[in-house]
């Protein structure tokens, strides 16, 4: 396994025993995982931030926010860095206490 924080200090050095099954299946069909992205604490807030690893900044305006529980990987892929896989990000955009639904 890989270090799995979910962005708590209580899990700051948890190492699971096995990969999930998705991804033995895609290490087996020569998938290569690159890195991990950056959720807030337990994943359950509407903004990317936690004390492990800190904010998570939307790449094009530091002033927002990429949203809540997969903020870190929307922030990954509006870098150009992958591609969409899976949900949340259910804010497009924070900034100043203003937020709005995907839509």
């Amino acid at each position: 396994g890989v270090r799995t924080t979910v962005g708590s200090a209580s899990f700051k050095d948890y190492v699971p025993a096995r990969n999930a099954a998705v991804v033995e299946r895609l290490l087996g069909a020569g998938a290569i995982v690159v890195g991990k992205s950056n959720v807030p604490a337990m994943a359950m807030d509407w903004q990317t931030t936690n004390e492990i690893f800190g904010v998570t900044n939307n790449p094009y305006d530091l002033g927002y926010t990429p949203g809540g529980s997969t903020g870190g990987g929307a922030a990954a892929l509006a870098a150009g860095h992958g591609e969409p896989r899976g949900g949340g990000g259910h804010l497009r955009g924070r900034r100043e206490g203003r937020a709005g639904p995907d839509t």
